[in-house]
């Protein structure tokens, strides 16, 4: 996953992706590289990742960091609510 955010930050997609958001691509790469090397003692020991990232980000350290993942978190990662709408379309389609 990492590895994909820096693929991000190097061509500058960042911004298309998460317009309102506004990341400088080199503090986030700056932060990526911090957090990486963080010892895992200094970090939140929470085991919901959208606690974890919340409390990441109260650190200044990983503040864009923690704001993109959090972004991240929000993409949906299915598509079963859209198969869920065709299934009902499909349905209804047979009633009439």
């Amino acid at each position: 996953m990492f590895a994909n955010v820096f693929i991000l930050c190097s061509d500058n997609r960042l911004g298309c992706l998460f317009p309102p958001l506004r990341f400088d691509s080199d503090k986030l790469r700056e932060e990526l590289t911090d957090y990486q090397v963080a010892d895992s003692k200094e970090l939140p020991q929470e085991q919901r990742v959208d606690r974890f990232w919340g409390l990441v980000g109260k650190d200044e350290r990983f503040s864009q960091l923690a704001r993109l993942m959090k972004a991240l978190l929000c993409i949906p990662h299915s598509n079963a609510s859209s198969e869920r709408t065709f299934s009902m379309v499909q349905i209804n389609s047979y009633r009439e």
